[in-house]
């Protein structure tokens, strides 16, 4: 007699997993879940960003600029042209000069036998005590339009953050080592002292211009210019002075170098410029100090 039993198709060990790997996977519902069914998030729309102010700092070798513009109307761009020491006359540039000078003593320091002035050589506060015979206290600063001609002025003080730059017959590196030392003070403190009142002036520009609730409620992007041939030190270097100039952070610090700001403001100004993709065209920034 012959019996019909059913042929299994699995042996027990591939049973025995199976029922391993239901177990291992399975994840049991909260309460909610069993009570309400699945419990699905609301979908969360995206805000748009906020909008704030854009602010453009052009530092040149001899001369520097300022613009500034608010998101929720871009082409309503404010372009400083009134300076300290200007006597009322508007500029869309300012001297990229400035001097330290404490009341017992002149304007121009005597000068000794020193070597070039590196970015990040001695002490440096900003702004720093006076230890020396000069004076005593701080010194004031002086920049942009505030000199008479015959005053002395630490000038192109830009092209000292970069040591491969090659400075103007007019700019004595003996000089401005002597005038840097005699008030305690770097590379990186000069160029930094002069952002701080580039940074100021622009702040108390901009505040006549839109209120101070408007800008204690909007956010300040600071975008700095750079040469393009600048090494990565000289960049964190300048990154270094701004932050210390009020400007944010460094890594909130924008940095767009001059030839690619050049270029963008230009395919923006000229319309229709009739460009294409794959298009090529050349930009000569010919600046003060570097031309490129």
């Amino acid at each position: 007699m012959s019996l019909n039993l059913p042929i299994r198709t699995s042996s027990s060990s591939q049973r025995n997993q199976a029922s391993r790997n239901y177990f291992t996977n399975y994840t049991p519902p909260s309460s909610t879940e069993a009570i309400n069914g699945p419990v699905r998030e609301p979908a969360r729309e995206l805000l748009p960003p906020a909008d704030r102010l854009i602010v453009g700092v052009d530092f040149g070798t001899t001369f520097s600029g300022v613009a500034a513009v608010y998101t929720g109307t871009p082409d309503d761009i404010e372009i400083i042209k009134t300076w300290p020491g200007g006597n009322g006359i508007t500029s869309d540039k300012v001297p990229t000069e400035i001097a330290y000078t404490f009341p017992s003593t002149p304007t121009s320091p005597s000068v000794s036998s020193s070597s070039t002035p590196t970015p990040g050589s001695g002490p440096g506060q900003t702004p720093a005590s006076h230890s020396g015979s000069g004076g005593e206290g701080n010194p004031t600063i002086k920049w942009g339009f505030q000199f008479r001609p015959e005053e002395s002025r630490l000038r192109c003080i830009k092209l000292f953050l970069d040591r491969s730059q090659k400075l103007p017959f007019y700019v004595s590196p003996l000089d401005t080592a002597a005038q840097l030392r005699s008030y305690d003070k770097t590379v990186i403190d000069a160029v930094s002292d002069y952002l701080t009142q580039i940074y100021a002036h622009t702040m108390d520009t901009l505040t006549r211009r839109y209120g101070e609730s408007f800008m204690a409620s909007t956010k300040v992007d600071w975008v700095l210019t750079c040469p393009a041939v600048w090494s990565d030190a000289a960049k964190n270097t300048t990154l270094q002075a701004a932050e210390r100039a009020g400007m944010g952070e460094k890594s909130e610090i924008q940095m767009i170098s001059e030839p690619e700001a050049a270029a963008v403001y230009t395919l923006k100004a000229i319309q229709p410029n009739h460009l294409n993709v794959n298009d090529n065209f050349i930009v000569c920034d010919a600046g003060g100090g570097t031309v490129e």
